[in-house]
Parts: C-alpha cells; structure tokens; sequence
C-alpha cells in the first residue's frame, strides 16, 4: 500500500490541530459521498390550504375534534393541526382543509357551520402555503417548518451519510486500501480500457475476486464488474467464463472462506464490498443486484453510470434487492485511468 499522503491527491486536507502544539499538520481523510435517492435533495415543495384563526382559545379542543372529524387531513398528516399564528403569539391557527374543491366556502364550509355551532369561533377559511411532504432531512425539516410546523423524525445513518460523517478512521483506511488495490488492477490491464473491480469481504477484509476490464478482448460483456463477480460465482460451483487472459487478475482462491463448489457459503456477493475504478454502467448495476452485493465504492463517475451520473438504479422501488453507493473514493486517481474511454 502506497503512503497515504502520496496516493491520495486531492482526496486529503492538511489542517493545524488547535490541540496540538508540535507545529505538525493532521491529515484528514475526506470521505467518499454517499449516492441516496433524489428525495434527500429535493427543494422544499408547496401546496395551498385553508387555515382559520381560532377566536376562542377555551374552545380549542372542540373545535380540533370536530374538523378532524368532518374534515380529516389525510395527505398533510405530517402537519401539525393547530399553530399559534406568526403574527400574533397569543392566536391560534388551525388547518381546516387541502385547497382541493372549488366550491369549498360556499358550500362545505357553509354548511358545516350551519350545522355544528362550534364553528362559530373560528375565522373565515383563508389560504397559506404548506409544506407538500413530510420532511426526510434537517435542511428539509428546517425549510417546511417556515411556513407551518411539521413533525420530523430524524434518520441518523442518513444524517450521517448527508454530512459525509458515516466512516471512522480506520473504515477509511480499509476503503483506501481497497480502492488501490482496484487501481492497481486496473494499470496491469494490457488493454487500453483500464478499469479494475475489487470485491472484498468487510469482515476479514479479505479480498475475494478482483479484475480488470476484458470487453476489449474475447468477450464483449466481459466488464471488469462483471468478470469479478463471475469468479465469485465460480468458487461457489457456478460461473460461466473460464479465463486464461494474464490480464484477468483469475480469483485468489487460497483468500476465500469457501471452497469451491461449496454451497454453504454466501450467495453470490451477499455482505460483501465492491471497490471499483469507474462507475458500473446499467448491465454491471444490474448485475450487482442479482449478485447480492452489500455496498459499492466506486472512484470516477461515468456520463452514462447508473449509480449516480445517469441513473440511480440502485434505490428504485421496484428492484428485490438495494445496496449503498459511495462515490468519489481516490477519485484523481481513478479519473486519470479514464483518460482513454470514449
């Protein structure tokens, strides 16, 4: 393994800890970005309802019980019912319904205040702008409640994913580690398509298969992602290429915790990492989901990647099965073996 302050270009800051008075500069490793569905970025999105003021505070809780029940709130239930207005601290506000009916005021507001008495003691219905859907982030959260208070249950592994906080130190290590490895493939490739696959036991952080990209060669599907997987799939009696390519970097056997043929072991990639050079394209995603991988670390995004440039196969709802992506891993390094895609 490289020395980490050489192998890491731009992927390492130099900072002057305030608890150190050696004068020596502390490196601090930059994490890899987590790719999450779109939802997690999504600007805050408005919809109008109508809200009215509620003139005696006494009656408040009669008057929520009553609109909840002839008006319940069906698509805004992360909104809080009642509010103490903006303006003026010691006023109520409650939400009486979604701006959904055109005739809502002249007919169902009015009627419901012809027969409950109780609707006395609000204001007229007016219109404000609200929060569409419920929060999923803090940045969300803090947006929605501007305009009307929400509830919001902070997910604290994506809070951590968000802020690039997810990994420790020593995590980052192994991630490093790993990707230099799959960099190192990748140069030994005779082909001018230098990509490297590494696939990695988290456990033991004990490497399992590992290739470079073949598809300039015998086999036009002979990716580097998908020839890696194919030798998992061969020490577990399966397989569907026999390679004898020099540049194929063949299965360490003597590194895998099952024999071949064993069928006691994992399925296929089950828990295990993928530490790749370039972002896999749709067939190589794809197959990452039939396989069962557990996370995947990629360094340099592609234009046509399907783990974040293009497409984000790996959080659609209709696939059986979903991993973690990380980008950006080594990623200089990474890009400069690209150089000779097209």
């Amino acid at each position: 393994m490289e020395d980490v302050s050489n192998c890491c270009g731009n992927d390492l800051t130099s900072s002057c800890s305030k608890k150190q008075f050696t004068g020596e500069p502390t490196l601090i490793i930059k994490q890899p970005e987590a790719v999450l569905d779109e939802v997690y970025y999504c600007s805050l999105e408005l919809v109008d309802i109508f809200v009215c003021t509620i003139k005696d505070k006494k009656k408040t809780s009669e008057i929520v019980k009553n609109i909840c029940k002839h008006l319940p709130l069906d698509k805004l239930t992360h909104l809080k019912r009642v509010r103490s207005n903006t303006n003026q601290a010691d006023e109520l506000q409650i939400i009486v319904a979604m701006n959904y009916e055109e005739d809502f005021l002249t007919k169902t507001w009015s009627d419901l205040c012809e027969k409950n008495p109780v609707y006395c003691h609000v204001s007229k219905p007016f219109m404000v702008k609200v929060s569409k859907l419920p929060p999923l982030t803090r940045q969300q959260y803090n947006n929605a409640v501007q305009y009307w208070p929400c509830s919001f249950h902070e997910d604290k592994r994506i809070t951590r994913l968000l802020n690039r906080s997810f990994f420790n130190a020593e995590e980052m290590k192994c991630i490093h580690k790993n990707m230099e490895e799959a960099i190192s493939v990748a140069k030994s490739s005779v082909y001018k398509l230098h990509i490297g696959a590494v696939i990695v036991d988290p456990k033991s952080d004990t490497i399992i298969a590992k290739s470079c990209d073949l598809r300039q060669g015998k086999h036009p599907l002979q990716h580097a992602v998908m020839v890696a997987i194919d030798q998992v799939a061969t020490v577990q009696g399966g397989g569907m290429w026999q390679l004898s390519d020099k540049s194929s970097n063949n299965l360490q056997k003597h590194s895998c915790r099952i024999e071949k043929g064993d069928k006691t072991g994992p399925y296929l990639c089950t828990g295990y990492d993928l530490y790749v050079t370039a972002e896999p394209c749709i067939m190589c995603a794809m197959a990452l989901v039939h396989s069962r991988i557990s996370r995947v670390f990629y360094g340099s995004p592609h234009p046509e990647g399907a783990l974040g440039s293009k497409y984000k196969l790996h959080v659609q709802p209709g696939i059986n099965h979903h991993y973690d992506v990380f980008c950006g891993v080594l990623q200089d390094h990474c890009h400069k073996l690209m150089s000779d895609i097209t």
